[in-house]
Parts: structure tokens; sequence; C-alpha cells
């Protein structure tokens, strides 16, 4: 596959899943429809996305609902859009469990990835859907738990991200990051080299990308707490063949990654949120020109608590960035921005059909 067709395929899930969480946006709003869905679930929190084909979309997540209060329940759900209308998919009932990540395969499998309650630790959770029904696969473990955050590919390879918890003695992080490689009949781990090195340091990766086998990016957050500690930061990797190396770009505000998208060796770029200067939170984008990681200028929100949780692109000179902000009374609200090669600017966002923004 091209890097132009993944680009493309990824914008259209990055949009499905917009208009599922309740927002579509555009400069003009009738270039965007709204698909109603219903729900068994009280809620649906939308986690990840792919879209293989324009009448084929999926996407994952979690349902989180107390009933009766104070019981909390989690459960997974999966959806899939035929190019008419979103249906759900009966996913295994399986406690204490979220799904962040789907991907369609090569030979017509979907993968979904996530984590779920295994007792007293949290464990990778990985589904596999055959065409007519999701089962549960065997992904890695780790004595102390380990989850799944994120999926994507390198090339042709597809890599699962994460967190889990380290093996090593004091004074070691607490929590390393997890990359996982499906090598077509299990996942091969590894450990990539962590920002946060103390014993409550904490490593996590929440997606991955890349344009080749023996060149990908990873990207999350690390934070090291107690004196000399620092974060939540934003957290970087990168794959070259052999191993998961460490790119520290020197930041230690508090700060986080969501989504990463390589477009070429020498175009890539990560979205998140960032706390400049002490106050709210502000959109975070970040862009690799083959040299450097730079912090790209975007729009500032007077009100803070703006976040970008996904990126995806139709050209190297229009991209998307999607996530929330807050209106005038505080509440969240749909966030888009857009690059048209030279700058980020602000794209306004259509209220849904029923006026309420999620």
């Amino acid at each position: 596959m091209t890097t132009h067709a993944r680009a493309t395929m990824r914008t259209a899930a990055f949009l499905a899943a917009l208009a599922l969480a309740g927002g579509a946006a555009s400069a003009q709003s009738t270039d965007w429809q709204f698909f109603p869905t219903t729900s068994p679930y009280p809620q649906n929190i939308p986690q990840g996305s792919d879209a293989p084909a324009d009448d084929e979309v999926w996407v994952v997540g979690n349902s989180d609902f107390f009933d009766p209060f104070p019981l909390f329940f989690s459960h997974t759900f999966a959806m899939r859009f035929d190019g008419t209308q979103w249906s759900f998919v009966p996913t295994p009932d399986i406690d204490g469990a979220s799904l962040y990540g789907v991907m369609k395969m090569p030979d017509d499998e979907v993968f979904a990835v996530g984590s779920y309650d295994a007792g007293s630790d949290a464990a990778t959770l990985f589904l596999r859907y055959d065409g007519s029904s999701w089962n549960q696969d065997d992904g890695p473990t780790r004595r102390g738990g380990a989850g799944f955050l994120g999926l994507g590919t390198a090339g042709q390879d597809p890599w699962a991200v994460g967190f889990q918890a380290t093996l090593d003695p004091p004074p070691s992080a607490t929590g390393q990051a997890l990359a996982a490689r499906w090598n077509g009949s299990g996942w091969d781990s590894f450990e990539p080299e962590p920002l946060a090195f103390g014993g409550r340091g904490y490593n996590t990766l929440r997606d991955v990308d890349g344009v080749s086998e023996d060149d990908a990016w990873a990207v999350g957050s690390a934070q090291e707490t107690g004196v000399g500690g620092f974060g939540p930061t934003a957290y970087i990797v990168r794959w070259q063949g052999d191993q998961w190396e460490l790119f520290d770009i020197g930041l230690r505000e508090v700060a986080q990654l969501s989504d990463v998208l390589a477009l070429a060796t020498d175009d890539v770029w990560a979205v998140g949120s960032w706390n400049v200067g002490g106050g709210n939170s502000q959109p975070l984008v970040l862009h690799w020109d083959g040299s450097n990681w730079e912090i790209a200028d975007t729009p500032t929100f007077p009100d803070g608590r703006a976040d970008l949780r996904a990126i995806a692109a139709r050209s190297p000179t229009e991209i998307y960035a999607s996530g929330t902000d807050a209106d005038a009374e505080g509440f969240p609200r749909a966030l888009m921005l857009k690059y048209d090669g030279t700058s980020w600017t602000r794209v306004d966002v259509a209220e849904p059909t029923d006026g309420h923004q999620q």
C-alpha cells in the first residue's frame, strides 16, 4: 500500500470517528453528513478507527456505565459502517475491558486491541474478527500487568503499543512502554527505551505509525515523580529495524501525545496537548523534518482545555487534527484544526442534528 493511500484511508477513519462521537467539521458544514446510530449501551466512547474502503469503516471503543449505582461496568464495542449506515458487531463479554485500536488485515481479518481486568492486574486484549464474529486471542503477557493502547503499521508490519510493568528491580521505572509486532501467528514483544527511569516513573505509548518496516515512530507520555521529577510529558521513540530508541526532544513541560502520522521519512506529525507556561492545556503539534522535531504554531485558546487526539491527511498539504476544547460555559466541544501546507487554522465544526456536542 502506498503512503498516500494509507493516509487517505486514515483520513476516512478519522472523520468517521468524529461523526460517531457526535461532531463533524469542515470549512463548509454542508460538506459533512451525520449518520445516526442506535446502541444497546447507555454510553459509547469511540477510541480507535480504520477505513479499509469507502464502504467499510470500523470503530471500536468502550461503554462505561453504572447499573445500578454504585456498581461500575465497562464493556467493549465495535461498529461497522457499510457506506450507508452503522451497525454494532457484538464483541466478547469481558469484564473491565476497553478497545483502543482497530485495523483490517490484508487477509480480510480485522484486529482490535486494548486491555482488560485480569484479576489484580491489567492484561493486553487482542480480538480477531473472521467475517462473522469476534474471538479473543492471546496477546503479550507481563507479570505486574500490561495493556495495548494503540495499533498501527510500519510498512507491512502491524504493531501494537501500550504499557507494561517493569521486570527490573528498583530503582528502575515502575512502568515501561510496550511495543509488539505481529509475526503472522503471534506477537513479538519489545521494550522501548524509557524517558522516565526513576522508581516512580511511567512510560506509556499510545500510537504507532511508520513508512517502512525499518522506519517507524511511536508516541505517548512519560512521568517521573519525586524530587527532580517531571511530567507527564511528551514521549517519542523510533524504530529503525532493530530496537525502539528514545528520541528526547527536551520537552519537560506537562504534555502528552495521542497520535502520530508518518507520511514520509522526512514528514512525520504527532499531536496531543501541553500546558504552556503553567496555564491550561493547549493543542500540541510536532513535526519531524528528517532531522529534528519542531513545535508547530497552532491557534491559542484563551479558555484552555484544548486537546488534540487524532491526526490524518489527504495529502502532505491537507492535514486534519481533531480533539476537544471548551465552550463559553466550560463544556467540551469538538475541535478540528487544518494544515494547508503553510499553517494550522481552526475549522468550524457543525453542530449535531440534536444540537448536542460530545
